[in-house]
């Protein structure tokens, strides 16, 4: 079966990541994991001559998953952060680059321009307008400098007249596919409630706006986003959780190595519920705390986001990255339920769906190469 390797790839890494072995009982869970990855295996074979999947992922989509990658440098104040935030964005532009992704660099660390206070030039005009021409697309903003609160308003802080969260908002919502916002500034924990809605990542630097000294989370975040260290999962691939994660935990040493009392404590929120969780909710990319009072757990779905995506991934059209989505959500959610099944059932789903994302990338990849052949 052709690319048959990615179903075993993808078994032994989940298997990796689903399940920490201890002793003889390890035994025992290996034999009854790998006995469901046989029959597995075996029921793949004898499927070939029918439809690998739903009909419609069948087709191939008429258009790939376009990805939008705003970096707005906002007004640095003083010229000891302007150098600081213009190479922390400059990461953000190496990354979209390293991944043929299109990007637009607002850059208010240059000095600003007499004309550049009217509507018409202005930095927030021309946010604003970045946002709504990418409304078809998945956007990824990236929002680095500083940030001010006054009890009630929040504001990011750029050249000319600030941008508040609600106008922020504003613009966002007329967006039509998944929102990566990350807010690398001081005050950005106020954002969080404003900006927070379902199908979007929302990250902060700080968890309230009265967190308000210099926040040096933008600078772990943009050297998460391309660190391979940062692949916890090792999937050859870098999510925004991954990156956040990384770039939390880096924060907080920070302070330890620097003895200092922590000014910053970073959030990621993508339930939509509007409170978001810490780095200290997970321990690799698995959650080891629960959200209480029935709050949506966070995480799933920057888990299955990525700026640059892996040579499999980037095989996927619309219909095939969203079925993907799916198949990986279903997983995530199975090893939350794992303590209430036998490991029987348990293991018997993982292969089951294991078999799915194999199918779903194989039908992917052989109708690329075919169109390739095609094209020749």
């Amino acid at each position: 079966m052709p690319h048959i390797h990615s179903f075993f790839t993808y078994i032994c890494t989940q298997w990796l990541l689903l399940q920490r072995l201890q002793s003889a009982a390890g035994l025992w869970q290996v034999a009854v994991f790998f006995g469901s990855c046989l029959l597995a295996f075996t029921t793949t074979l004898f499927a070939q001559a029918g439809p690998a999947i739903e009909s419609t992922l069948e087709e191939v989509a008429e258009t790939p998953v376009m990805r939008q990658l705003i970096v707005v440098t906002g007004a640095s104040g003083e010229e000891a952060y302007a150098g600081n935030f213009r190479n922390w964005s400059e990461r953000w532009v190496q990354a979209s680059q390293a991944g043929n992704i299109q990007y637009e660099w607002i850059d208010g660390t240059q000095p600003i321009e007499e004309a550049a206070t009217s509507d018409q030039v202005s930095d927030k005009k021309h946010l604003l307008d970045l946002i709504t021409k990418s409304s078809d697309k998945e956007l990824w903003l990236v929002l680095i400098g500083h940030g001010t609160f006054d009890g009630k308003v929040s504001k990011f802080n750029l050249r000319g007249e600030d941008i508040t969260a609600n106008e922020l908002e504003q613009a966002l919502s007329t967006g039509k596919g998944t929102q990566v916002i990350v807010n690398c500034f001081s005050c950005s924990g106020a954002f969080l409630p404003v900006l927070s809605r379902p199908g979007r990542i929302v990250i902060t630097a700080t968890k309230s706006g009265a967190e308000l000294n210099y926040s040096r989370f933008g600078d772990y975040m943009s050297l998460s986003i391309l660190d391979p260290a940062a692949d916890l999962d090792h999937d050859h691939t870098v999510s925004i959780l991954e990156a956040f994660l990384m770039a939390a935990k880096r924060t907080e040493q920070f302070y330890v190595d620097e003895s200092r009392l922590a000014t910053e404590h970073p959030l990621l929120e993508d339930g939509g519920d509007k409170k978001g969780v810490s780095a200290a909710f997970f321990s690799g990319i698995h959650l080891v705390k629960q959200a209480a009072e029935g709050a949506t757990i966070d995480g799933q779905l920057a888990a299955m986001t990525l700026l640059n995506s892996s040579k499999d991934d980037a095989s996927l059209d619309k219909l095939r990255a969203q079925k993907r989505n799916e198949l990986e959500l279903a997983l995530r959610t199975l090893r939350l339920r794992k303590a209430s099944m036998t490991e029987d059932e348990y293991y018997a789903n993982v292969g089951e769906i294991a078999l799915e994302l194999a199918n779903l990338y194989d039908t992917a990849t052989e109708q690329v190469d075919a169109a390739k052949v095609k094209g020749q």
